[in-house]
């Protein structure tokens, strides 16, 4: 499959998801993997932390998935990584651990 291909299948993916009543996230698409990949943030300046944690539940719930948590040296990223169409899509926000926001 090209790399055009791997992204117009994941675009298709991205275009299916956005049909459903899920929260806000931005996307990219990239072409890494053998049938593409969808990348979406839900940005901080979305919600609260505890706003945002609620909205990547809901994803993870669509996505028939959980929320993992992912640790760097300031910060928790929480995703939720699954399969849809045939596409790797991952949805993640971060959380400060400095200001002590937990899930």
């Amino acid at each position: 499959m090209s790399d055009r291909d791997k992204q117009a299948t994941a675009a298709r993916a991205l275009l299916d998801l956005l049909t459903h009543e899920l929260p806000q996230a931005s996307w990219t698409v990239n072409d890494s993997l053998s049938a593409g990949e969808l990348d979406g943030q839900i940005p901080t300046y979305t919600g609260t932390p505890g706003e945002r944690i609620e909205m990547l539940r809901q994803w993870a719930t669509a996505l028939n998935s959980a929320v993992i948590p992912e640790f760097e040296t300031d910060r928790e990223f929480l995703k939720v990584t699954s399969e849809h169409m045939g596409v790797q899509v991952t949805v993640w926000t971060h959380v400060s651990l400095e200001r002590g926001e937990r899930r």
